[in-house]
This record gives C-alpha cells, sequence and structure tokens, in this order.
C-alpha cells in the first residue's frame, strides 16, 4: 500500500477537509505549513470574516486575518474599540484592506465600547474616506451599518448619497441610527425626507427620531420594509413629528411591519415619550434605557396602544443612591405590568433593571403569559415582598422564598430564578453600565 501522507493530499481533498473547520480552527491550520495556509485561505472558505480588536493583543492576528480574508469576503464584520491610538490605527488599516474588496455584500461595524472621545479627528476623516472607497468599490451592496457611531454618522447625507449612487436597488438593509455622547445636548443635523426615496429593495432600516418625518414615512410606501429601528435622544423642539394619518397609511401598505423603539439615556426624551407616539405606530419592541422616567403613565399608554403588537419590553435603569426606582406610585393599585402582561397578547420578552416590583406582580405576570414569555428577566435586588399585620407593614428586597420561585416556574413551565447581572449597576457609572447593556443589543439588531 502506497505511503499516504498530508503533503501528497491533492489540494481539492485538502480543500474540502478545510471546509468542515471553524474559522479559529482554520486559523490554527494556516500555521501548519505554507501549503495548508495557502488552501486555509482561499476565498472559497471565506464567504464571512469576523474580525476582532478588542484590545491592543488582538492587533497582529486581527491585521492579518484583513490582510488575508477581507479583501474577497462578501460579508465582513469588524469588532473594535478604539480606546488608544494604536487600536484607531490597527482599524484604519483592515479598513484600507477592505476598500480593495469588489464582492463585499454585507458590511458591519461593531463597536466594542464608548471610548470615542480621544479619537483624532484625522483619523475619523481617514475612516469616512475608506468608507466611501469601500462603498465604490463593492458591487453589490446589501447591507450597511456603522455601528451606531456617531463620529461616523456625522456625515449621514453624504454616506446616503454614496450609497444611492451606487448600490440603491440593493441595499435591503441601511443603519442610521446612533448613540449620542452626549443625549442630552447635541447638533440636529439635517436630513431630507426624500434621503431614501431612491433605495429601492429597503427592507430593514434603523435612524434617529431626529430624522423621522412624514415625508420620509411617506418614501417608504413603495419599498419593501419589514422593520424599522428608531432611536430616541432629546426631543428637537424644532422637530414636527409624525403624524397617526400617515403611520396608518403606511401599516396599512405593509401590514407586517415592526417597529423598535430605543430611548438611550435621555429623561427628557422619556418624559416626552407619549407625546412622539401615534396609535398606529407598529411598536413591537420598545426599550427604556438609562432614562428614569418610566411611571405608570407610560404603560398604560403602550398597554392600551400596542396591545396587539407588543412583543419586547425593556425597562433599565441606574438605582437611586443605591435603592431601585419606582415605575408604580400607587402600590395598591394593580402593578401597571401585570395589566401590561395580560392584555398584550404576543409579549414574549420582559426585562425589568433598575425598578422595583413586588414579588406577587412577577407570579401574576408568570401566570398571565405562562410558557409564551420566554424571556422574564428581574434581578433578585429588585424584587421586593411586602409583610403586613395589624400594627404594622414592611418591604424587604431580595428575600423571596423557594416557593415563590417554584409558583413563577410552574406558570412559564420552565426553572426560572432571578437574573444575576454580569455587571453591578449599583456600583458601575452610568456609563459603563449604559455600555456594557445597550452595545450587544445593537449588534444583534444591526448584524447581517
Amino acid at each position: 500500500m502506497a505511503d499516504v501522507r498530508w503533503q501528497n493530499i491533492p489540494t481539492v481533498i485538502l480543500l474540502e477537509i478545510f471546509s468542515y473547520l471553524s474559522k479559529k480552527d482554520l486559523l490554527r491550520a494556516s500555521s501548519t505549513c505554507r501549503h495548508w495556509r495557502q488552501i486555509a485561505f482561499h476565498p472559497k472558505l471565506w464567504p464571512s470574516c469576523a474580525v476582532f480588536l478588542g484590545s491592543e493583543k488582538d492587533i497582529p492576528r486581527a491585521l492579518f486575518q484583513s490582510y488575508r480574508c477581507v479583501k474577497y469576503s462578501k460579508n465582513v464584520c469588524v469588532s473594535f474599540s478604539c480606546k488608544t491610538a494604536k487600536l484607531q490605527q490597527a482599524l484604519i488599516g483592515i479598513l484600507t484592506e477592505l476598500e480593495s474588496n469588489v464582492f463585499l455584500q454585507k458590511f458591519c461595524l461593531h463597536p466594542l465600547d464608548l471610548s470615542w472621545i480621544e479619537f483624532d479627528q484625522q483619523d475619523i476623516e481617514k475612516c469616512l474616506d475608506l468608507f466611501y472607497a469601500i462603498i465604490n468599490r463593492s458591487r453589490r451592496l446589501e447591507h450597511w451599518s456603522l455601528g451606531s457611531v456617531e463620529y461616523f454618522l456625522e456625515q449621514v447625507d453624504s454616506i446616503i448619497d454614496a450609497l444611492s449612487e451606487r448600490h440603491a436597488h440593493r441595499i435591503r438593509s441601511l443603519h442610521l441610527a446612533t448613540i449620542k455622547r452626549n443625549p442630552a445636548s447635541y447638533e440636529f443635523l439635517e436630513f431630507s425626507s426624500n434621503a431614501l426615496t431612491a433605495f429601492s429593495s429597503l427592507n430593514n432600516l434603523s435612524l434617529d427620531y431626529d430624522h423621522l418625518s412624514d415625508g420620509l414615512l411617506l418614501s417608504l410606501m413603495d419599498k419593501p420594509i419589514a422593520s424599522m429601528t428608531v432611536h430616541v435622544h432629546a426631543i428637537d423642539p424644532r422637530h414636527p413629528h409624525t403624524t397617526e394619518t400617515t403611520w396608518k397609511s403606511l401599516v396599512d401598505r405593509h401590514p407586517g411591519l415592526k417597529l423598535a423603539i430605543t430611548v438611550l439615556e435621555s429623561p427628557d426624551a422619556a418624559s416626552h415619550l407619549i407625546s412622539i407616539f401615534r396609535a398606529s405606530m407598529p411598536v413591537n419592541v420598545l426599550r427604556l434605557l438609562f432614562s428614569t422616567c418610566v411611571n405608570e403613565s407610560l404603560i398604560n399608554y403602550v398597554t392600551v396602544h400596542y396591545s396587539s403588537s407588543l412583543e419586547v419590553i425593556h425597562i433599565v435603569d441606574l438605582p437611586s443612591e443605591g435603592f431601585p426606582l419606582m415605575y408604580n406610585t400607587f402600590p395598591d393599585q394593580i402593578d401597571p405590568l401585570v395589566i401590561l402582561a395580560w392584555k398584550c397578547s404576543h409579549l414574549k420578552e420582559l426585562i425589568l433593571i433598575g425598578y422595583c416590583i413586588q414579588d406577587e406582580s412577577i407570579v401574576a405576570i408568570a401566570r398571565l403569559r405562562g410558557s409564551r414569555l420566554e424571556n422574564l428577566l428581574i434581578p433578585a435586588s429588585c424584587i421586593f415582598t411586602c409583610t403586613e399585620s395589624d400594627d404594622y407593614s414592611y418591604i424587604e428586597f431580595a428575600s423571596v422564598d423557594e416557593f415563590f420561585f417554584e409558583k413563577v416556574s410552574t406558570s412559564l413551565s420552565r426553572p426560572w430564578r432571578p437574573h444575576e447581572l454580569a455587571i453591578d449597576l449599583w456600583n458601575e457609572s452610568c456609563t459603563a453600565a449604559f455600555r456594557s447593556y445597550i452595545l450587544p443589543i445593537l449588534f444583534n439588531e444591526q448584524h447581517y
């Protein structure tokens, strides 16, 4: 029998074997020998490329991977941090390699933190120039996301123009929403209501509420729009808002449309949120994040108007002076979240962090939704029990017993325990807690 050695196996066979390896294992295999390296980076094996740039120790691997892979990958996602000048330069190096990719169809940035204060203006301009070059070079761009990075989206009109000129009929997912460095005070950027008119294949769209208008909604009428995400920061008094009539017309044209509204670190926006809501908005996701103005009036409004569409609600905030906040100012009445769980027939996810809720309310929510509530996330430190007698009454936090867990678990048809936070909202700064919570959510929404 002939002596069979790895180096004698035909390239086509090795290529087939390598096709079963993960991207991580392909990178390991590439360090075996020159022949394997050539095969491991064959374009057939890299239709998608995820580059990770979390710290300076990741730079050599990220640059090597970008040099060998991003030039011909159809789908590219860059997860990055820009805490140091070296990381900023590495990001520019990755984008420079991507500039020559004519096969690119889906591009996604994923910031790992919000450390942009020290980002050099010249480097920002270099990145923007590279974005334009990438847009012009690729032939079939379908998905575009800059990770909600405000610095990159301050020229949103120019980016839209470039995309419109080259890829107007191909773009299916366009993500223009931002995370503001200072949500309470920022420059209001002009945005034409006709900016998206040319994007005839647009299916998924995210943008800031600042850019939302009746004219823009009307421009979506003849597009296959299926989902929208709107980021709400400070509400500019000059904003004309949208009308009930326009939303109704859009939903009549696209009955399956889903709308996610995310209020980001802005007490002002949350307090005025009802004023921007419209009854015909197809709100299926509502996130109120670090905005400190959640109350029963807001919850009741959502319950009344979005009972047939709401699927997900997140209420997340930092405690006040070490204690959870209150959304229910009338504890003697039925908890508004219990009413929401009862009325919203499609609710499948409820996350409540930083606000206090009584154990009996959680039991009621679990019984009302049952196994249809796929995710019920509440930290133990936010759950309180109320003990009453003829002489006194008092409440205790994080003191529920096993009988409580059993009742909730039985109703949900699965084991349930209070959530153990991966971050300590009680001790971290607001910015750190905000970053830790919001960025993974945005990545999941904007990823291809």
